[in-house]
């Protein structure tokens, strides 16, 4: 052979097209022309195999127009295909399985460790067993030499009482080593670690004289696999490539005016980078007229940032980009970038992919585990029952519509309007009061309900029982329960028809089978850590057709080469990022025993990173340099390439501070500037301003049912109501165990309605109608009253005890308004339920605190109570606010409806805004044509635009929808 074994490659080169060309032009006296089979090409990852095959495909010729391509992929994959493992007689064991067997080794020695640390102590000693493994040979042959090299890696000379922890470490790895051996070698298994050295020690006996190998990039092997690799070597079968480590001085001249920018850069010589930028300047002072080496996007925040590099993306492909890696080691970032680029019909390739544990399919395991722990928590309950994967509606005789339609009955009058937060006994006890207090709740949906909860409480007994058991439980028995459940609910046939759900199920069966090796008896919560460690290490990334653009981190972008490369989140988090933390040995340690240190893996992804900034012809650096307004540091290896460019480019700023900017890409922060609209990966024009936003709704969505809070949203800001009623995006109400001042308005309510027309739970109403002769009395039954409308209050916590106060002093005003307003009025209803439908089809629908009728004519007032801000006059007579009006149109013989504040600072009790007599009837027929005419609009499909009023805006909960930060000035 013409060529050497070791081959350094130019850093600026690309190693697979000279790897292929090396295949086709040099080895061509080691193999039969076009016959290529006995060759075995050796790639770092399995990812490089495609861009290398494409690479040797570009190098055939009019001479060489085809052959028969060698073999290409990893060490790891060449030997399960062409090695043998010798242990026939023992079963192969999965991670899950190896982790359980290795529990029970600890188990036989309590005195090592505590017990609540077992599954940090299992992880950690079970990846340190592998890397020795892999690293090392008879390393544990005696306790007494393997202390003895501890003993000089640690740098003690001789044993004494000041170094025992670390005898106690030696000697807890030793046991634990011996007892994992001891544990597999009785059952006959043996695990992926040692499949592969198995393999190895057969390999050379495998190999034919007429084969042959190229290896690329030995260092990112083990000492075993390189050792296997120097065998082959020392028998003139294989080559070595490699990018090279030192530019010689001889070369520099000729070098690639990037790669000697790289090199210069991070150079570790003692020649300062001022010096160092001078002189590369001189050598390549017309590199990069034309084009900056690379470009950066530094952003203020972390939505700044994605969006950025969301826009950058698309304008890549609309400029014939065809193959685009994005290298992301922020999976927050990824997961937000990989929405918006779906957004615009971009579906990325995700090789990242992300942990199992965080896909919906896994979080409904997840909130179920937390229904039971929670004795059914409102939060994880809903989450369950919302869940699409949750169907019992055939369970409890319903259609999937009505059961939605119940669950948000469930959600929102009672766990919300009732603040329940918890046990399925207290929902049930609940709802049978609330549909005796509430004539108007269906008495199918109590049923239904009541069946729901009955249905989910019976399925759950297992697990509850399991839960509250003190002993210990075995792991087989906890995951038969949690299977068992989940199938009743129909989540296990619902995971068939979702990719995510289909790696759940093959993960269950994967965490069962490795239960047949080992099923030891732990607590709940120690079998709850070992499934979240098999979700959370199981990855998942949805199947998607050949897209032009990747996603990917450092490590699996390594050798590959693209048209366009983007290098998210330059912080020093990421870059370089921080070293894998174990519990045992230092790097001091690590080093002396072969294995990876810190310092070596910072080289490692150091040089990647080089090597990536060679890997395309258009690279973006992005970052985040600002939180909270404040300025923070961007990732060294950034500002070192900063830094270097402005001292050798850039005279005018010589000697001053960092200039950011000076390779900032324009184009990009205009974009972002100019606060631009979404376009698609095929709009040919870039983006404009964004405009108010103005959706019309779909006949289909177009409610058939209107409240006075919908009439006061379409006034307020039409879009608003297009989000809330229409879209049905209403946000979510907040559980709280303190009483908050809406919480305290219905208990008001509530005493009111007890005081004048009694409660099946509080008592009897106040019977005599209230004047000065019973007044003492009417005030303390009031407050009586009023004990025992707040007593489950006060028991939850004593600080409710202060609303309660704060409502009594308040009493005496309520008798004297109310002895003044049965002089002409006496009360009619309370809690009322009403219902009007207008001319359109539309159906107006409300419920009232109070209705008073006149003693003279019959008519009636309707009585608002507020305990919070009521409307002003002017907006209720100029009809921006509608709740009297609507009022009025729900109760056609009212002449008179008010606001009746019964909480003020200065404990007064009065009407306030309020409408009578000429004033209600002209103001009920405006409102009555303007609901008509709006309701008419709103089917003949015109648009209802975000008007953006700033009082409206500050309490909205759709800003997220309109955005007025990108269309308002």
């Amino acid at each position: 052979m013409t060529q050497p074994t070791y081959i350094e490659v130019p850093v600026h080169q690309n190693l697979l097209q000279y790897t292929a060309e090396f295949v086709l032009q040099q080895l061509n006296d080691t193999v039969t022309t076009p016959d290529f089979s006995n060759l075995f090409v050796l790639l770092p990852h399995s990812s490089v195999a495609t861009q290398f095959n494409q690479a040797l495909s570009q190098h055939l010729s009019a001479e060489l127009p085809a052959i028969i391509p060698p073999w290409s992929g990893t060490l790891k994959d060449w030997l399960k295909q062409f090695s043998n493992n010798p242990m026939n007689d023992y079963q192969f064991i999965n991670e899950h399985a190896r982790q359980l067997l290795f529990i029970e080794a600890l188990q036989q020695h309590p005195d090592l460790f505590k017990e609540e640390n077992q599954w940090q102590v299992t992880q950690a000693l079970l990846k340190l067993f592998d890397e020795l493994n892999l690293n090392q040979q008879n390393l544990f042959d005696s306790e007494t030499q393997w202390q003895r090299q501890l003993q000089q890696a640690y740098g003690i000379e001789q044993q004494t009482t000041e170094f025992e922890h670390l005898q106690f470490e030696s000697k807890l790895v030793y046991t634990l080593w011996h007892a994992w051996k001891i544990q597999l070698e009785e059952n006959k298994l043996y695990d992926e670690t040692a499949d592969l050295l198995s393999r190895l020690v057969q390999a050379p006996s495998m190999i034919t004289e007429q084969q042959h190998f190229v290896c690329l990039c030995l260092s990112s092997y083990s000492k075993s696999e390189q050792a296997f690799i120097q065998h082959l070597v020392a028998n003139e079968q294989c080559h070595i490539i490699e990018y090279e480590k030192t530019i010689s001085d001889h070369n520099k001249g000729k070098q690639h005016a990037l790669s000697a920018f790289i090199s210069e850069a991070f150079s570790p010589s003692e020649i300062s980078i001022k010096q160092r930028a001078h002189d590369y300047a001189a050598s390549f002072q017309h590199a990069f007229t034309d084009k900056a080496p690379f470009n950066t996007y530094l952003a203020s925040d972390e939505e700044q940032q994605i969006r950025a590099i969301d826009f950058y993306i698309r304008k890549q492909l609309l400029a014939g980009k065809n193959n685009i890696a994005i290298i992301s080691e922020d999976r927050k970032l990824s997961r937000r970038l990989r929405a918006l680029l779906e957004r615009a019909d971009i579906q990325p390739q995700d090789k990242a992919g992300w942990s199992l544990a965080t896909t919906q399919a896994a979080t409904i395991v997840e909130r179920w585990l937390q229904c039971i722990e929670e004795d059914f928590s409102a939060y994880a309950l809903l989450d369950c029952l919302k869940s699409p994967y949750f169907d019992i509606s055939n369970k409890v005789e319903q259609t999937r519509d009505d059961f939605k339609h119940n669950i948000y009955r469930f959600e929102h009058d009672l766990i919300f309007h009732e603040n329940i937060t918890s046990n399925i006994p207290a929902y049930k006890k609940q709802l049978k009061k609330r549909l005796q207090r509430l004539s108007h709740w269906p008495q199918d949906a109590y049923k239904t309900l009541t069946a729901t909860l009955n249905f989910i409480e019976n399925n759950a007994s297992a697990l509850t029982a399991l839960h509250k058991k003190d002993k210990k439980i075995r792991l087989s028995t906890f995951l038969q329960s949690l299977t068992s459940s989940l199938q009743q609910f129909g989540v296990l046939e619902n995971y068939q028809q979702d990719d995510a759900g289909l790696v759940l199920l093959k993960t269950f069966e994967s965490l069962k089978h490795s239960l047949q090796y080992a099923d030891p008896e732990l607590s709940w919560q120690d079998c709850r850590v070992w499934l979240g460690m098999a979700l959370d290490a199981q990855h998942f990334s949805p199947a998607t057709n050949h897209s032009c653009v990747q996603l990917m981190t450092l490590e699996q972008a390594s050798h590959l080469y693209f048209d366009c490369i983007v290098i998210t989140s330059l912080q020093s988090q990421h870059y370089p990022g921080s070293a894998n933390s174990s519990p045992f040995f230092n790097q001091a340690v690590r080093a002396s025993l072969h294995l990876n240190t810190w310092e070596q893996q910072r080289k490692q992804r150091h040089e990647l990173f080089n090597r990536t900034l060679l890997s395309a012809p258009e690279i973006l650096l992005t970052a985040c340099n600002e939180e909270n307004g404040e300025q923070t540091p961007v990732s060294p290896w950034l500002e070192l390439l900063l830094s270097f460019y402005q001292l050798a480019f850039s005279p005018a700023q010589k000697n001053t501070v960092l200039n950011t900017t000076i390779l900032e890409n324009k184009v990009l922060h205009n974009l972002i500037d100019s606060q631009s609209e979404v376009f698609n990966c095929d709009d040919k024009q870039e983006p404009e301003v964004s405009q108010q936003p103005s959706s019309s709704i779909p006949a289909d969505l177009i409610p058939e049912r209107i409240s006075a809070s919908s009439y006061q949203r379409i006034i307020n800001c039409p879009y608003q109501y297009f989000s809330a009623d229409a879209l049905r995006l209403k946000a979510l109400e907040e559980l709280s165990d303190e009483l908050r001042k809406s919480d305290y308005g219905e208990r008001i309510h509530l005493i009111l309605q007890s005081f004048h027309n009694g409660h099946d739970k509080y008592g009897a109403a106040f019977k005599p109608p209230v004047d000065e002769n019973n007044r003492v009395q009417a005030e303390n039954y009031l407050a009586e009253l009023s004990e025992k409308v707040f007593v489950d209050d006060l028991e939850n916590n004593v600080l409710h005890r202060s609303w309660l106060y704060r409502w009594k002093k308040h009493i005496s005003a309520y008798i004297n308004w109310q002895i003044k307003q049965q002089i002409d009025w006496s009360i009619y209803q309370s809690e009322e339920q009403l219902e009007q439908k207008l001319q359109s089809g539309l159906t107006l629908y409300g419920r009232v605190d109070r209705i008073d009728r006149n003693k003279e004519n019959n008519s009636h007032a309707i009585i608002d109570y507020k305990t919070g801000k009521t409307a002003r006059q002017c907006d209720v007579d100029t009809g921006e606010n509608v709740q009297l009006s609507t009022y009025a149109l729900l109760d056609t013989d009212a002449s008179e409806v008010s606001f009746l504040s019964v909480d003020s600072s200065q404990q007064k009790v009065e009407s306030k805004a309020s409408l009578s007599d000429e004033n209600l009837e002209v103001n009920r027929q405006l409102n009555k044509q303007r609901l008509t005419s709006l309701h008419q609009q709103i089917e003949n499909n015109n648009e209802l635009p975000a008007w953006g009023d700033d009082s409206v805006c500050a309490y909205c909960n759709f800003s997220g929808l309109c955005r007025k930060q990108e269309w308002s000035d």
